[in-house]
């Protein structure tokens, strides 16, 4: 039984990248982000141009339902909503050869794109502890 909570939990946090990707679409779209030049770092730049507060609050919900209706670690809850973000910077990273030398500062700007998610998942994981009760 344990062993298809925790493949049911893996889903979820799949479900979750594919959530993560899509909003960030749909906003890139919605708000009309264009980035012109298709240089090393296109993919990368066109990502945190998408990265807005309707993403970040739109993130926060997500992850806020997720956590109250599954019990996740918040923490990969909030890698798996910014995951998109690493896979552009490691594919830059190896195709473009010179790209990406500031990377420790990269990681801590996704580190701070996660708070909303790790923060919803945080609140909907207290919450239904609360409502247990």
């Amino acid at each position: 039984m344990k062993e298809n909570n925790k493949q049911n939990v893996i889903y979820i946090y799949l479900f979750l990248i594919v959530i993560s990707i899509s909003i960030l679409f749909v906003s890139s779209k919605i708000e009309n982000i264009r980035i012109s030049t298709l240089n090393e770092y296109y993919y990368s730049k066109s990502l945190r141009a998408s990265y807005s507060i309707l993403v970040a609050s739109l993130f926060l919900i997500t992850s806020f339902i997720t956590g109250y209706l599954y019990k996740v670690n918040p923490w990969i809850v909030g890698i798996s909503m910014i995951s998109i973000f690493l896979a552009a910077t490691f594919y830059e990273m190896t195709v473009f050869k010179g790209s990406h030398n500031l990377l420790p500062a990269e990681l801590v700007i996704y580190f701070f794109f996660s708070l909303p998610s790790i923060l919803g998942s945080y609140l909907g994981s207290y919450l239904k502890r609360i409502n247990q009760k």
